[in-house]
């Protein structure tokens, strides 16, 4: 308890960065693992026993699969959307098909395979 108090006075342990740790814990429990755990719970235990019924009557429900097309279509989307903003940020180069292409290696390029000017102007 001694070497606890003398943390505290030596100001070693950082007492607010403590409380908000565990303020975040118990966020993150109450509010995300719990809830799920509940539900999961309620979906696929019946009568103290596992089963898989609301998987049966998801994949038996019209509504329920075009609802998880339109999902990973709308995933697959979101990730190309991705890409291409990611790509459009980048100023100084072009990624194709995994070939970077910078501004700087074509001025260069275009600096060492210039032609040389004719010096027979007379």
């Amino acid at each position: 308890m001694n070497k606890l108090k003398q943390k505290i006075q030596d100001g070693t342990i950082n007492i607010p960065g403590i409380i908000i740790k565990i303020a975040l814990i118990w966020f993150i429990i109450t509010f995300l693992v719990f809830p799920n755990l509940n539900l999961l719970a309620r979906v696929f235990v019946k009568d103290g026993h596992f089963t898989l019924e609301a998987i049966d009557k998801i994949m038996k429900s019209a509504r329920a699969m075009k609802s998880l097309k339109n999902s990973f279509v709308l995933a697959i989307a979101s990730i190309c959307l991705l890409y291409t903003s990611d790509a459009a940020d980048e100023e100084d180069s072009v990624d194709i098909g995994g070939y970077r292409i910078t501004k700087k290696k074509k001025k260069e390029w275009m600096k060492r395979n210039r032609p040389e000017p004719s010096s027979s102007l007379t």
